[in-house]
């Protein structure tokens, strides 16, 4: 194995370029659970919210029929 001197943050983006399949690793490392958590949570963020648009839509579409 050889091993490379990081010297720079430089040095670490041309390593990390070098190593896309590193990247995740990295992302694991740098980043909390929370923020990893981001895209499920905007997921389910984002059904919630048009499940309720659509209820609010059906029940005013409802009320001008009354």
């Amino acid at each position: 194995m050889m091993t490379t001197a990081i010297n720079t943050i430089e040095d670490l983006v041309r390593i990390i370029d070098n190593h896309p399949e590193w990247v995740e690793a990295m992302r694991v490392r740098l980043l909390s659970r929370e923020v990893l958590e981001l895209p499920q949570t905007m997921a389910r963020l984002t059904e919630t919210v048009d499940n309720f648009a659509d209820s609010t839509s059906k029940r005013l579409d409802a009320i001008e029929v009354r």
